[in-house]
């Protein structure tokens, strides 16, 4: 804990560290320490109306389907991708439907009548009914909250696939993170994980808590993480079987 507060206040000197992003095609991009698609679009006035509004809806009309492509991509859990899920029968529509759940942030006007938007979709939002689907299992009742709020892996230098409910796996392979998810009473208004490239990064505080537990991983296997042997145990006595996890307190940290 001392060193993560260390690493916090040294932050707050250097100034906050980026949010993690990889590009999916041009203009657009998943954030996964948000957990969001975030696209940006632009329009220029041409022709005989060239109208705000025009020019506003010209800017507007890309981003949908680049929402669609680039959440597609997004990886589930286990090699399950969001676009696989679109066919499922019984909550493929309602994938699809939130998917339209997009939202312009930020719209910029230039002295040119250029127009630049950029929209932002929540990757909980769209993948909310699979999560409620998924989190039947119940949080403890009657156990106290512990003493840690959170949890933080380090993952650095193992090549992390990110995915939006990776399994942490012990060093005998057990799941020790309710397969990535999150608590049943919690699954509406919670994501299982955040990626970060800092553990100084003001969104793992948020997530995890003032005084989270700090493991180690050693392996991968694609987007699961297997903790370090002395991790699992710390993992098995401080936090297993608490309410500590399962309410979107998990954060792993992975390289930029």
């Amino acid at each position: 804990m001392t060193c993560l507060v260390l690493l916090l206040a040294g932050a707050a000197l250097a100034g906050d560290p980026q949010d993690l992003r990889e590009s999916i095609e041009n203009g657009a991009v998943i954030n996964w320490t948000s957990m969001r698609v975030e696209v940006t679009s632009s329009a220029t006035p041409s022709g005989v109306d060239s109208s705000r509004k025009v020019v506003e809806t010209s800017a507007r009309r890309p981003i949908g389907d680049k929402m669609r492509r680039a959440v597609g991509t997004v990886l589930v859990q286990g090699e399950q991708t969001v676009q696989e899920l679109r066919t499922d029968p019984e909550i493929g529509q309602k994938i699809a439907r939130r998917e339209t759940h997009w939202a312009v942030t930020e719209s910029r006007y230039f002295t040119s009548g250029r127009i630049e938007l950029h929209g932002e979709l929540k990757i909980g939002e769209v993948l909310k009914p699979w999560l409620l689907d998924q989190a039947s299992t119940a949080a403890p009742v009657d156990v106290p909250q512990g003493r840690h709020t959170g949890v933080v892996v380090l993952a650095r230098g193992l090549n992390v696939q990110r995915a939006f409910a990776p399994r942490i796996l012990a060093s005998d392979g057990e799941t020790v993170l309710h397969d990535g998810l999150v608590w049943k009473d919690s699954a509406t208004n919670a994501i299982p994980v955040i990626y970060v490239p800092d553990p100084a990064h003001p969104a793992a505080a948020f997530r995890a808590g003032k005084v989270p537990l700090i493991v180690s991983a050693m392996e991968v296997r694609g987007a699961d993480v297997v903790l370090t042997r002395e991790s699992s145990i710390e993992y098995r006595t401080g936090l297993k079987g608490s309410r500590a996890v399962g309410q979107g307190t998990v954060v792993i940290v992975v390289d930029p």
